[in-house]
């Protein structure tokens, strides 16, 4: 399979589960107010599309060499230049990877010998098959991913190779206090190197799993619980609003939406003084209760509002960081995905959550506020108020104003 069919294979498998874990749940609200068939178990199979989701993405962040690390420049970037540091990280991370993915085939094995479903004709084993495949693509476009030359790609994959036979068929012990610490200093210092977080966090999870030697169990038993505990914690309900909420974040970024509000925005409040600031600042809070991440906010709105800044005369370094503290200013707000999860989380009555955290939100709002009016350069002019302006600036947002009004509805 070329790379061409199987990045459009990844890509249609992407927009699938995009698909049913969006279509579900508004078919299933549909079924209670019309009589028709409702879908056995759509909650769990909801459920489980977020573990798919979770490693599709993890996929296509190794596929186009996005994965989270702490260095600039992506350490999987296909570079000619050998060097030790990125040989070693390359190497951790597809051994890893390809160890996590071959270890928890045995429960794929286990599922499939004693197989529990989760809604009709759907088994546990086939919504877990897309562990120990998503870990398997990860690993083959990391190799790909890692250098242009062909002996260095085949070298990784050899020692991938050796490492889970290494595992598999040597039962050492790891209970060596003293090598443990050594063997974790190593993982840490990696970091600073390029190793994407996720290894890091799989690589101390084997090596703490495995310090323990054990009788009833093989070093693969042992590490097959870590891909394990993935499954059990992805597949909770609460999660489920994570991709839902981010693709609603993504549609209303590439919809224009930010220069909607912010043309609403200035015919409000542009005639008061200070009122870049002031727009800036509400517009970032909006946007990130809307989507749930200040992330997006800072993508969608930066663009815009940076220049508009500048032009004011602000400075570069205070309307970088206004964007950006901004942007997380809105998760106090409703319907702020972080809180609504808390609160189920917790067992929180969501409303109650919300009123606790509108004061303090409230009072960060004022002081950021209070803050850039004080460095508000002395050339600023403020426009005027103009009622035909602002009717027309609601009418073309009015939807978007609605959206955290319908939200808390449909929650409450």
């Amino acid at each position: 399979m070329n790379n061409s069919l199987l990045s459009k294979a990844e890509n249609f498998l992407c927009y699938i589960c995009f698909a049913i874990i969006v279509s579900f749940p508004v078919f299933q609200i549909l079924s209670r107010f019309i009589d028709i068939f409702s879908i056995p178990a759509s909650q769990e199979i909801v459920q489980h599309m977020t573990l798919w989701i979770a490693f599709i993405g993890a996929v296509l962040a190794a596929r186009y060499n996005r994965l989270l690390a702490i260095v600039r420049e992506p350490i999987f970037n296909q570079s000619s230049e050998f060097r030790i540091s990125h040989f070693l990280v390359h190497m951790c991370s597809v051994g890893v990877v390809f160890v996590l993915a071959i270890s928890y085939l045995k429960m794929i094995q286990i599922g499939i010998e004693y197989p529990e479903f989760i809604a009709p004709y759907i088994t546990v084993w086939f919504a877990q098959s897309i562990i120990p495949t998503g870990l398997l693509l990860i690993w083959y476009h990391m190799i790909m991913t890692s250098s242009n030359k062909l002996n260095y790609r085949l070298l990784l994959m050899l020692g991938s190779f050796l490492m889970t036979a290494i595992l598999y068929y040597w039962q050492f012990p790891f209970s060596n206090e003293s090598l443990l610490y050594v063997k974790v200093i190593s993982v840490i210092a990696l970091v600073a190197f390029g190793l994407p977080i996720f290894i890091v966090l799989a690589t101390l999870s084997i090596l703490f799993f495995l310090s323990e030697p054990t009788d009833w169990a093989t070093n693969f038993d042992l590490m097959s619980t870590i891909s394990d505990s993935a499954y059990r914690i992805v597949v909770s309900p609460t999660l489920a609003a994570i991709p839902i909420f981010t693709l609603a974040g993504y549609i209303l970024a590439e919809s224009n939406i930010s220069k909607r509000l912010l043309n609403f925005f200035k015919a409000s409040l542009g005639w008061l003084p200070g009122s870049t600031v002031l727009i800036v600042v509400l517009l970032c809070a909006f946007f990130t209760a809307l989507t749930g991440g200040s992330g997006v906010t800072i993508l969608a709105l930066g663009a815009i509002l940076y220049p508009i800044l500048i032009e004011d005369g602000y400075t570069e370094i205070f309307s970088l960081g206004l964007i950006t503290t901004a942007g997380s200013l809105g998760l106090l707000f409703p319907p702020s995905l972080p809180a609504i999860i808390y609160s189920v989380t917790a067992g929180i009555n969501p409303i109650e959550l919300f009123k606790s955290g509108l004061i303090p939100g409230l009072f960060l709002l004022f002081i950021i506020v209070c803050y850039g009016i004080y460095h508000k350069p002395k050339n600023q002019t403020s426009i005027k108020f103009n009622v035909k302006d602002l009717k027309q600036s609601f009418s073309d947002a009015k939807w978007e104003i609605a959206i955290p009004i319908l939200i808390i509805y449909g929650l409450f």
